[in-house]
């Protein structure tokens, strides 16, 4: 109680009692506030398995070029169709090799090779 007494005689007018209780004064030099981010929990990366046919590799390739050349002789009725058997979603890699094959020899067929 003395010391509120005192700082009461000390501000000479009892206007504000809030700001005689304040013990820090604002210093005047500004310091740079450091910026702390919260961490954000990592999210775990669920990594899709691939599907080892759906890859361009040279053993894809390959397979689907022999499968270009024999298919027709095997499924003749439906060579017509088998070009577009790449059209199919997620359809394997040989199989979109072998209609990109055989569609390329239908156009030459058809339409490049009839000048001659």
């Amino acid at each position: 109680m003395k010391q509120i007494g005192a700082m009461w005689r000390k501000k000479k007018r009892g206007g504000k009692i809030s700001t005689m209780f304040k013990t820090k004064k604002r210093k005047t030099t500004i310091r740079k506030r450091v910026v702390r981010r919260r961490k954000m929990a990592k999210r775990k990366i669920r990594r899709r398995r691939s599907n080892p046919m759906g890859s361009y590799s040279k053993s894809n390739i390959a397979l689907g070029t022999l499968l270009g050349s024999v298919a027709p002789k095997f499924v003749p009725g439906a060579s017509a169709f088998l070009p577009l058997a790449g059209l199919i979603p997620k359809s394997p890699t040989a199989v979109k090799v072998m209609s990109w094959i055989l569609a390329s020899k239908t156009i030459s067929d058809r339409f490049i090779g009839s000048d001659r």
